[in-house]
């Protein structure tokens, strides 16, 4: 036997369902030897988002996952929608999880039905091929790992946002450094949990759904993982735009931009401080502080760019240079990148000075200009601030213009 495989018999596989609705029922498992494939047949009640677990019982019958990282190598009626009635799903666990043999009847397999309203952390998109859309149980049960160059590139990934009847504060408070008056604190509540990109979107992936290349920073050897720049408010939303196209390639009416409010609630992740990370800025020259400091770890800004505020470096820098890949620094708790500094990030709305008198579901009814979040890379660390915002027209299409993109939680 190949000891680098898992070794499983049929009779040593035990499984496992959730009593969740829909119901999963008549689950089993087998392996075959040749290949060392894991098959799993289960009956689906209704139709569900199905993810597979694996635990041991290694040590006095306390079950533990063998961990979302080892999940990979999956195929089948998994990792995605599916609809009522008999299917199969395998797993192929000498790739996924190699080096370990176990036996005694300590590992079992289990199927999760997720609710559709209620779906699993991560949506992964393909943009080359139509109608793809996979669902995980974590960022880590993505084959490769989120920081994975696919997913940068040919593939868009989305993060489960639980935000539904959370009351939280909007803005920032009196006295945090950097505030200006657009940023009035008040209390919001968002009606529902939505999707929002774990990336800023890529000049890679603008390019696959619009048919060119579309930024400032041209260098043919690190385009590809750089977000997009140049991009207008109307060229996004319009005719034959990113997010029609991106609608058009997966059959899910429901990608936009996120509304101010999701942008700023998503970006927080829970924190009420200027940055994600729970800290404040601090400018105190007697003990050597400096807002930069704060902000070098979470976002690339003039601290970091190789830039003078407003002032770009030359197009074909590398990526020490001007934006970053996307992913280059710290994520928030929910595992979002880039959600201060890099890019300006276009929102739905309208944008309007006084926020504390906007409705968080819809914005202003009608304005001048749109709403951008999040400072870029060619500012300050004050405006690298979970409360940043501005506006700009609509038809804007500078080098701080980027985006990422949004989804309500009910659309597959």
């Amino acid at each position: 036997m190949n000891k680098n495989a898992l070794a499983l018999v049929s009779s040593l596989l035990a499984a496992t369902v959730w009593a969740d609705a829909p119901q999963v029922s008549d689950v089993t498992a087998t392996q075959d030897y040749a290949t060392r494939r894991v098959t799993v047949s289960y009956t689906l009640s209704a139709p569900a988002i199905i993810t597979l677990s694996v635990e041991t019982n290694a040590t006095d019958d306390v079950w533990v996952s063998i961990g979302d990282e080892n999940l990979w190598y999956v195929s089948g009626d998994v990792n995605k929608k599916v609809e009522d009635g008999a299917h199969t799903l395998s797993w192929l666990p000498h790739k996924a999880w190699p080096d370990h043999v176990i036996t005694d009847s300590r590992i079992r397999i289990g199927v999760k039905a997720w609710a559709l309203d209620c779906p699993p952390e991560i949506m992964a998109v393909d943009l080359k091929a139509a109608n793809t859309v996979k669902y995980y149980s974590s960022a880590a049960a993505l084959p490769g790992g989120v920081q994975d160059k696919r997913y940068k590139t040919d593939v868009l990934v989305l993060r489960h946002i639980p935000a539904a009847n959370v009351t939280w504060t909007m803005g920032a408070p009196v006295g945090e450094l950097g505030r200006v008056n657009n940023e009035i604190a008040h209390q919001v509540t968002l009606a529902a949990d939505y999707w929002i990109g774990v990336y800023e979107v890529t000049q890679r992936q603008y390019e696959i759904l619009i048919g060119k290349r579309q930024g400032y920073f041209s260098n043919l050897e690190y385009y590809a993982t750089r977000p997009v720049d140049c991009v207008s408010y109307d060229s996004i939303l319009g005719s034959n735009g990113f997010i029609e196209n991106l609608r058009n390639r997966t059959g899910v009416a429901g990608f936009t931009l996120p509304t101010e409010a999701q942008w700023e609630f998503a970006c927080r992740a829970g924190e009420g401080a200027a940055l994600y990370n729970g800290q404040n800025l601090i400018d105190d020259k007697n003990a050597g502080y400096t807002p930069d400091q704060f902000v070098l770890p979470l976002a690339r800004f003039t601290g970091n760019s190789g830039e003078s505020t407003k002032q770009l470096a030359p197009k074909d820098s590398g990526p020490e240079k001007g934006s970053a890949p996307v992913g280059s620094y710290e994520p928030n708790a929910w595992g979002l990148y880039d959600m201060l500094g890099n890019m300006y990030e276009w929102c739905l709305d309208w944008y309007q000075d006084d926020i504390s008198k906007v409705d968080p579901a819809t914005g202003p009814a009608s304005g001048t200009q749109r709403v951008v979040r999040g400072g870029w890379h060619a500012e300050g660390a004050w405006q690298c601030r979970c409360a940043r915002r501005a506006g700009f027209g609509s038809n804007s299409a500078y080098g701080e213009n980027g985006f990422r993109v949004a989804c309500p939680i009910t659309a597959q």
